[in-house]
């Protein structure tokens, strides 16, 4: 079909034309060209006909953070060339109005890629699949005697990888709050003790730092608020997470010091989080896993104080940006 390899290279990569989420808007203007732009409070998206690029304002004002892409795959029905835009057709040619999910499916599956259905569940009038090697989407239309169902209706970045993992423990809280509470008046050591029991997956032990985050967010817990702090950052420690996954954690945690700042002193240092995300690289390959852990510690790079760090950070992220 005519514009299938479009939709299948951005499946397959996480990237528009190399033009991966994360990018600034003005690196995507580059190579993407003319726009229509809408704001919603700290959000913006710029429109580029097929595909939709969107951003966070940064908390400090300056500048923006990439947030996701979409290409709307259903605008094509009606002026499919128009709608691709001269950029995307001067490398892939002529595009078709529809694509049916089982025809991109089966080159995805030729080149050797495996999708995991996303129960979200029933009623949604779509159907979700997810690359997690690239963590893109893909929406179908999933609506009986809908003259366009099984047809891809739109492809988008996502990283559905912790609602996956977590998806087990749905409508669990209670057990696991039975846990938390266990863990709570221990000290270290017992904690320990108890931890070398317990064979869990990452999927559980994430729950729990969610359900950590959400007490300590609460209003209705100022007295041991700090007591809640400290487990989650055991739990982080000690839970089955590989070291991306702990850095990306700590760096999750760093909004616990701006919102208490009287806790402020247990929150790991700007240092201390950048470090564990360069850290926690392998490899010389830009992955996606790669670029999330470059850019979540280029979040901060105003703030590094080691002249080294710093340093490491900006080869990063001159690499990032190449």
């Amino acid at each position: 079909m005519r514009g299938l390899p479009f939709l299948a290279d951005v499946v397959e990569t996480g990237e528009v034309l190399g033009l991966d989420p994360q990018l600034p808007p003005e690196k995507i203007g580059e190579v993407l060209g003319d726009y229509a732009e809408n704001h919603w409070h700290d959000a913006m998206t710029r429109d580029y006909g097929l595909v939709e690029f969107s951003w966070l304002e940064r908390p400090d004002g300056n500048g923006w953070w990439g947030h996701h892409f979409t290409v709307q795959v259903h605008r094509l029905s009606r002026k499919p060339n128009k709608t691709a835009g001269k950029v995307i057709r001067a490398r892939y040619g002529k595009f078709d109005k529809q694509f049916p999910f089982e025809v991109l499916r089966a080159e995805l599956e030729r080149r050797g890629i495996e999708l995991i259905e996303v129960d979200k569940g029933a009623g949604l009038g779509a159907r979700e699949y997810w690359n997690p090697a690239a963590h893109v989407s893909i929406f179908v239309i999933d609506e009986d005697g809908d003259p366009i169902n099984g047809m891809v209706w739109a492809i988008s970045s996502a990283d559905m990888a912790n609602f996956i993992a977590t998806r087990p423990y749905k409508g669990q809280d209670k057990a696991l709050w039975r846990v938390l509470k266990h863990l709570m008046p221990l000290d270290d050591a017992a904690r320990e003790q108890w931890a070398e029991d317990v064979d869990e997956p990452y999927g559980w032990w994430l729950k729990q730092f969610q359900l950590l985050r959400e007490r300590i967010e609460s209003r209705d817990q100022p007295k041991d608020r700090e007591a809640w702090i400290r487990l989650q950052f055991w739990v982080i420690e000690h839970g089955a997470f590989t070291d991306a996954q702990r850095a990306l954690l700590y760096d999750g945690c760093r909004w616990i010091g701006e919102y208490y700042p009287e806790w402020a002193a247990l929150v790991p240092t700007v240092d201390q989080v950048v470090r564990r995300c360069l850290d926690a690289i392998t490899g010389d390959d830009l992955t996606p896993d790669t670029k999330t852990l470059v850019d979540a510690a280029r979040y901060h790079a105003e703030q590094v104080e080691d002249p080294a760090l710093a340093a490491r950070l900006r080869e990063w992220t001159a690499r990032r940006f190449r």
